[in-house]
């Protein structure tokens, strides 16, 4: 039926070979009900009543259930429904519309009774508004079944704490990072047992002293809480350290003593840098040959270990004199013959020892067998200068006799040549 038309056109073409016409009132009551009809039909082309209820049920939805995809489900359903019912509205709005006007025309033809028309208008006018507020009822039971859906899906997000970690149990000092797995939580509180909380998501923690500890992570969503412990073993380290006995007269062929002196250990393991290796406390090694040698201990205590490494230097063999073949004395003075604070070393004759002695004898004698130098200090060499005066350029005799620290004795001679500058 064309909106645009004149209902009174319409029913007068339709009213035109009868007698009786409808009296003002009755036009009135029709245009009454057709507009709650015009009101309450939908139309996609134009914004009407379905689409604001529609809006209004989206926005009430939105506030009350944040799932997205529950709303979209639900929101599509009901307006399926609403569809549904706004085409039987319509369709049987039409109906009752026919109806009342056909019975209208027949019931004054009969009567020729304006005043019964007037009543049959009224009672079709309050049949049509019926109809509309049945189907506004309707409409509302399906907001509140929308409504307990979203509420149920709520019931059901409970928070699940939970967290990981790559080892329950590490040496000390450790740093640990904290993987949260938990599921519909908003907010995190840690007490990780050592004094230290936070409030992230995946915190880390440096645990420095030994023991074990008990972490709770409490898992919190609106005004729901639950809270999970596990608790991680932080073991001790053991100290691995030691010592050389002799550092400074380490020879090749004879045995090198090592002491421990670190701590906290239950297993130690040497490495003595020229291949060789053992366990123990206190090992000894022996180097075949001299030079550099890097020595280290590991030292164990349960699944932790600690190492300590350090150079050590091994000289020929233990009981070894070394001297010079020849020296050129000083001219301008005598020196006062320590060479080992000598500017000039090359100006005193002096020997070199291995080992530290406990019974130091050196001789120098001319040609002729007199003796023109002796000292017992291994630090005190001779000068060059006899009886205030350089001696004469010579190859003179020396003999060295040494008892080392370890009752050993050594005795050793040979030859020098004393050089004067000048030649």
């Amino acid at each position: 039926m064309p909106e645009n038309n004149n209902i009174e056109n319409i029913f007068k073409e339709r009213f035109e070979n009868y007698s009786v016409k409808p009296n003002q009132s009755v036009w009135s009551a029709i245009n009454r009900n057709l507009f709650y009809i015009r009101f309450f039909k939908f139309n996609p082309l134009r914004f009407n009543f379905w689409y604001g209820l529609a809006i209004v049920i989206t926005g009430t939805i939105l506030l009350i259930n944040p799932i997205k995809t529950e709303f979209v489900s639900n929101n599509t359903t009901g307006k399926n429904d609403l569809n549904n019912l706004q085409k039987n509205s319509t369709s049987n709005t039409d109906q009752l519309i026919n109806q009342g006007l056909n019975e209208q025309k027949i019931s004054s033809i009969e009567s020729n009774n304006p005043n019964q028309t007037e009543k049959e208008s009224e009672s079709f006018k309050n049949d049509a508004i019926n109809h509309s507020d049945q189907t506004i009822v309707v409409n509302s039971n399906i907001n509140n079944d929308q409504v307990n859906n979203n509420t149920e899906i709520k019931k059901v997000l409970n928070p699940v704490p939970d967290f990981k970690i790559d080892d329950y149990s590490v040496c000390q000092p450790a740093s640990i990072t904290f993987v949260n797995t938990s599921q519909n939580c908003e907010s995190y509180l840690w007490d990780f047992g050592n004094g230290i909380k936070s409030s992230l998501e995946n915190p880390s923690v440096n645990y420095k002293t030994a023991g074990n500890y008990m972490v709770t992570l409490k898992c919190l969503c609106e005004n729901n809480s639950t809270t999970v412990k596990k608790s991680i073993t932080i073991l001790p380290l053991p100290e691995a350290k030691f010592t050389i006995k002799n550092p400074n007269m380490i020879f090749s062929g004879e045995k090198t003593e090592f002491l421990f002196i670190g701590s906290n250990s239950n297993e130690n393991q040497w490495f003595f840098g020229d291949g060789n290796m053992t366990k123990g406390v206190n090992p000894t090694n022996t180097y075949d040959e001299e030079g550099k040698y890097k020595v280290t201990l590991i030292s164990s205590l349960s699944e932790c270990t600690d190492t300590f490494a350090t150079d050590i230097i091994v000289r020929d063999t233990k009981y070894k004199i070394s001297v010079p073949t020849a020296f050129t004395p000083d001219l301008n003075g005598p020196g006062n013959g320590y060479w080992k604070t000598e500017s000039r070393p090359n100006s005193i004759f002096y020997t070199v020892l291995n080992y530290e002695t406990r019974d130091f004898k050196l001789r120098i004698y001319d040609k002729f067998g007199n003796l023109m130098f002796m000292s017992n200090d291994p630090d005190y060499g001779w000068n060059g200068w006899y009886n205030n005066k350089p001696a004469n350029t010579n190859v003179y005799i020396w003999e060295c006799e040494v008892k080392f620290i370890d009752g050993e004795t050594f005795y050793k001679k040979g030859n020098v040549t004393l050089l004067h500058s000048e030649y």
